[in-house]
């Protein structure tokens, strides 16, 4: 479905956005941020691997069984071809408002941001940087006691629940020792947020490899999670730069940005490299019972984890529902996990 301009749906905005097609706004696991906790897509058609078309009805919300628009979002074109889709769209913002703070430290700067959902608020940007990107992130802008955290929030909306939000919202991060600081920092990442997610031709030529890893659990193991992922690439690869941001959160929990980085000319080593570099923060990532993806999806480099994550009845499940409606393997194979032709 062609489109002459770029959809701009409910749910947050992604690095990818400038090149998104309508499909891929769909297919996108991740977008239930907000105020769209079942997602932004309504409806859907599909053709499926034996020809036939599936058209799901268009309504805000079903009680009618599994959840077949679920079925196929997020399936990465291994269970047939989406052609048509309906989403959510809502008016722009009256108003959008940013703030930005220092907590110091990152078990404080957690903390503050589960406070925040338990009292029911959900801003429309919570972003949280570990020690090392608050020093990426800041440049130098600002002289930062060791072990600070930049938390970074922004509201949006009709300005009198932006004005309430951003009331209690700063009333809870202040009590927990979060010194605010000019919010025009908060608004230059806002205009610059995307600028280092394009490759600069020079980074192949030093031979930099990167690339983040993104995972999530509930609040009880965060903090956990990204210490153990961290240490166990650390502990193989101490030359491997690790920095990380939680910008993903819900009442249950959150994700994190493990982003990490490395210099090796040699391609083959580069590669293996970053295969076992993956192989060990997933490893990490699922011995403390969190998920090894939270929206990047799945492809081939995650395809091994899928059994482990849903454990063998639950891909057993998964696999039955691909051969019903795959039999020839027509559709994608090899990726999610399941049989390769």
């Amino acid at each position: 479905m062609a489109a002459k301009r770029r959809p701009t749906p409910k749910g947050g905005r992604r690095a990818s956005d400038s090149i998104r097609t309508w499909q891929s706004y769909a297919f996108a696991a991740a977008l239930t941020l907000r105020r769209e906790p079942t997602g932004i897509t309504l409806s859907m058609e599909v053709v499926l691997p034996n020809g036939e078309i599936m058209r799901t009805k268009t309504t805000p919300r079903s009680a009618t069984g599994p959840n077949l628009n679920q079925l196929f979002i997020g399936s990465e074109g291994t269970l047939g071809v989406m052609t048509e889709i309906t989403l959510r769209l809502h008016p722009l913002p009256e108003e959008r408002r940013f703030k930005a703070f220092i907590m110091k430290d990152l078990k404080t700067g957690l903390e503050t941001v589960r406070q925040i959902f338990r009292k029911g608020l959900k801003p429309a940007v919570i972003r949280l940087y570990d020690e090392l990107d608050t020093v990426f992130t800041l440049k130098g802008k600002l002289e930062l006691p060791p072990g600070a955290c930049y938390l970074i929030l922004a509201f949006d909306g009709v300005k009198e629940i932006v004005d309430f939000e951003d009331k209690i919202t700063t009333e809870i991060v202040v009590k927990n020792e979060g010194k605010e600081v000019d919010k025009q920092l908060a608004e230059y990442w806002w205009n610059h947020r995307y600028d280092m997610y394009f490759p600069h031709p020079d980074r192949q030529k030093m031979g930099l490899v990167a690339d983040t890893i993104d995972v999530v659990t509930t609040w009880d193991k965060l903090e956990d999670l990204y210490y153990v992922v961290k240490e166990a690439i650390i502990a193989k690869y101490p030359s491997v730069f690790i920095m990380s941001h939680f910008s993903h959160f819900y009442s249950e929990g959150g994700s994190i940005y493990i982003i990490f980085a490395y210099q090796e000319p040699d391609r083959e080593k580069a590669l293996r490299t970053y295969i076992d570099v993956w192989d060990l923060g997933l490893e990490a990532c699922h011995k403390i019972g969190g998920s090894v993806a939270h929206h990047h999806g799945i492809g081939l480099s995650r395809a091994k984890w899928m059994r482990k994550e849903y454990g063998e009845a639950g891909f057993k499940a998964l696999e039955a529902i691909k051969k019903a409606l795959d039999p020839n393997n027509i559709m994608n194979p090899g990726k999610m996990g399941f049989e390769a032709r």
